[in-house]
């Protein structure tokens, strides 16, 4: 499809090899900013190179952002806008910003302080209905501290923690913690766009190293959500909010 006169959305998210998994997380975030914005259509970035690669191999072509502004332009769209469907600012963020060069561009979900303030009151909620603690496991990076997280988590309430696979806030620093409290029965959630290895392999595999091995060995019982925040009518509407902020 030409995008000849067309306002252009392009979807910036890390990347899938799993169409289902894709349509299922970042697929429904894409159809609320769609429906949210008549007359835009829909472009696919991913920031991820080994995924782009590794579907390159398979025969399927899925640009960067660069490449996905280049071709929008190419074909002669009337306006282009970014949506950042990543769950943090940090080097991929910085990256799209440097590609989209003064172009429009709504932030990552952990970017803003109403965004935190709404996300921690959803988990609110969820703690109380699952009626345990409830244990968050975001992805974070090695090194720069994972400020997003840490302002996440300064929001939580009592009962809602918040660990992440990279950094030092990873679940040993936060095992001694959740010891402290009588709890023995806790739910683990993915802070992460899609339901892919990190949530099944990293958090609720049966490997002696995932979170809920690990939690089970030091004496809990576990229970794992396994939803995307893609599927999440909260992230959607944030994520919708953004884009209205910034292009009406």
């Amino acid at each position: 499809m030409t995008m000849e006169n067309k306002n252009v959305l392009i979807s910036v998210s890390y990347g899938a090899l799993d169409n289902a998994a894709l349509d299922a997380d970042v697929g429904r975030v894409e159809t609320a900013m769609l429906n949210a914005l008549p007359g835009w259509h829909l472009s696919r970035a991913f920031t991820s190179a080994r995924v782009r690669a590794l579907l390159s191999k398979r025969g399927k072509e899925v640009p960067d952002a660069a490449g996905a502004i280049a071709q929008a332009r190419a074909e002669g769209a009337a306006h282009i806008a970014l949506a950042t469907l990543l769950i943090s600012p940090g080097e991929e963020y910085e990256g799209v910003l440097a590609a989209a060069d003064g172009l429009p561009v709504a932030s990552p979900l952990l970017a803003e302080d109403e965004d935190l303030d709404a996300l921690a009151a959803y988990y609110a909620g969820v703690q109380h209905d699952c009626g345990t603690p409830l244990l968050l496991m975001g992805h974070g990076h090695p090194s720069n501290g994972n400020p997003a997280y840490r302002r996440l988590r300064q929001r939580l309430p009592e009962q809602v923690y918040l660990a992440c696979l990279s950094g030092a806030d990873n679940l040993t620093a936060l095992l001694p913690e959740l010891l402290s409290k009588p709890a023995r029965r806790i739910t683990l959630e993915p802070l992460l766009m899609s339901v892919g290895g990190h949530t099944l392999r990293d958090m609720a595999g049966e490997e002696p190293d995932s979170w809920k091995s690990q939690l089970e060995k030091a004496g809990f019982t576990v229970d794992c959500h396994l939803t995307g925040m893609g599927r999440l009518e909260i992230a959607q509407r944030i994520y919708v909010h953004k884009l209205r902020s910034l292009i009406g």
